[in-house]
C-alpha cells in the first residue's frame, strides 16, 4: 500500500518540482536574495498549513509517504522529504539517491570540490563529450547554477589506446568499447561577505538542486544521462564563520504540498 503511495506522491511531486532540461548555462548572478540565520524560511508563498517540521510536504502528505511529520529528513541522508520526493527517491531509504551521484559542498568563499565520474561507451571513431545541465528548482525556487559553477574536463580513458586525443571535455576518436572519465569541479559562488567579491548572498541553511550530466556522441545523440544532486551546506546558526556548518539547519518553506 504504501509503495502504490509513494509512487503517486512522487510523480505529482516531480511534476511540480522539476522543469525542463535546458541546454547547459552559466547563470552567473550575483544577487540571489538576503541572508538570513539558520533555517530562514524562504519566501515561496503563504505561511503552511499542517506542516509541523517545516519541510515543505504537508503533514497529510508525510502520513500517505510514511515519513515522520517532525522531522525534516526522514532517512537521515542529508536530503530533506521535499527535496527526494521531488527528485523520484524514497524518502525513507538512506541509500537514495546514491552517493555517486552526489556532490556536496560549503556555502563558503572560494569553495572548490573535484568529483570524477566515468561512463562506460561504445566509440564508433568519432567524438564523445559531456556536458551539465540544470533540472529543476531548489527551495528557493533557484537553480544549482545560481549558486554554483560547473566546470567538466575528460581526464582519462580505459583502455587509453581507444581514444586518439582528449580535448577540454571530449574525446576524440573513440573507437571501441572504454571507460571513459570527466571530472566535474564545482565551485562556490559565496562571497566573502554579503555581496563581496561579485560573490552571492548566502542563505546559511541547507538544501539541494537536481542538475544532470549528458554524454553525448558527435552530431547530439545522447548516450548517458545521469541526474546528480548538489547539496548544499549553510553557515552553523547562519553565523558566516567557516568551516562550521550545521548539518541540520534545512531552509524551511513557507507552503507545502
Amino acid at each position: 500500500m504504501r509503495r502504490a503511495a509513494l509512487a503517486i506522491l512522487i510523480a505529482v511531486f516531480a511534476g511540480c518540482g522539476a522543469g525542463t532540461t535546458e541546454p547547459p548555462a552559466d547563470a552567473g548572478r550575483t544577487d540571489t536574495g538576503p541572508r538570513t540565520d539558520r533555517g530562514p524560511r524562504v519566501d515561496t508563498g503563504p505561511a503552511p498549513t499542517g506542516d509541523g517540521d517545516g519541510d515543505g510536504v504537508c503533514d497529510a502528505t508525510e502520513a500517505m509517504a510514511g515519513t515522520d511529520p517532525d522531522r525534516g529528513d526522514t532517512d537521515g541522508d542529508g536530503l530533506t522529504d521535499l527535496y527526494e520526493l521531488r527528485f523520484g527517491t524514497d524518502p525513507l531509504n538512506s541509500r537514495q539517491p546514491d552517493a555517486a551521484d552526489r556532490v556536496q559542498l560549503r556555502e563558503s568563499p572560494s569553495e572548490v570540490v573535484l568529483t570524477d565520474h566515468p561512463v562506460v561507451v561504445d566509440g564508433e571513431g568519432g567524438v564523445i563529450a559531456a556536458l551539465w545541465q540544470d533540472r529543476g528548482a531548489g527551495i528557493d525556487d533557484r537553480l544549482a547554477s545560481a549558486w554554483v559553477s560547473f566546470d567538466l574536463a575528460a581526464v582519462g580513458a580505459d583502455p587509453a589506446g581507444v581514444v586518439q586525443e582528449i580535448s577540454g571535455a571530449r574525446f576524440v576518436g573513440v573507437l571501441g568499447r572504454t571507460r571513459l572519465s570527466w571530472r566535474l569541479t564545482t565551485r562556490s559562488r559565496a562571497g566573502a561577505s554579503e555581496g563581496a567579491d561579485g560573490g552571492v548572498l548566502r542563505l546559511g541553511c541547507r538544501r539541494a538542486y537536481e542538475f544532470v550530466l549528458v554524454v553525448r556522441a558527435e552530431g547530439g545523440e545522447v548516450l548517458r544521462s545521469r541526474r546528480m544532486t548538489l547539496d548544499v551546506l549553510g553557515a552553523q546558526g547562519g553565523s558566516g564563520v567557516w568551516p562550521a556548518v550545521d548539518p541540520e539547519g534545512f531552509c524551511q518553506a513557507t507552503r507545502c504540498q
